[in-house]
């Protein structure tokens, strides 16, 4: 068991992605990787803003977030589908798959909806390798789900 610790520890420490280095601990429990964008207080919206102006060359999310991306936020996100604009990516701290590449905000913003249709975001490893989304379906599932 120690050894698989150590492992994901190393392997964790080895992704190519950065987050905020602070660790904290909750109740006493083991320590965890803070996130470094505050999921709790802002929306998706708040998060494409975040994405267009970090540093870092992706964002790594270190857990699953359930219900954070509501119905209300979709038309926001729909609007922003076609948009070139480039961004970080968004890689969950378990994807092994290396990050080469920026992501834009029509990625990002698919990649958002595609989190509420699925109830957890992020819905994949990875919001540039091998998640491809087609708009065109995007939009025809919203214009069925939102009447």
């Amino acid at each position: 068991m120690l050894t698989k610790i150590l492992i994901l520890v190393l392997f964790l420490g080895l992704t190519t992605c950065n987050s905020a280095n602070d660790l904290v601990s909750r109740d006493g429990g083991p320590s965890i990787q803070r996130e470094s964008f505050d999921f709790y207080n802002k929306s998706p919206i708040d998060f494409i803003s975040y994405l267009k102006t970090t540093d870092e060359p992706c964002v790594t999310i270190w857990r699953i977030y359930r219900g954070w991306i509501k119905e209300k936020d979709i038309p926001q996100l729909i609007e922003l589908l076609d948009s070139d604009e480039p961004c970080a990516p968004v890689q969950m701290a378990i994807s092994s798959l290396p990050v080469s590449q920026r992501s834009t905000v029509g990625n990002e913003a698919a990649f958002l909806i595609e989190g509420f249709r699925k109830d957890r975001y992020p819905p994949d490893l990875n919001s540039t390798h091998y998640w491809k989304p087609n708009i065109n379906k995007i939009r025809q599932w919203w214009d069925k789900y939102s009447k």
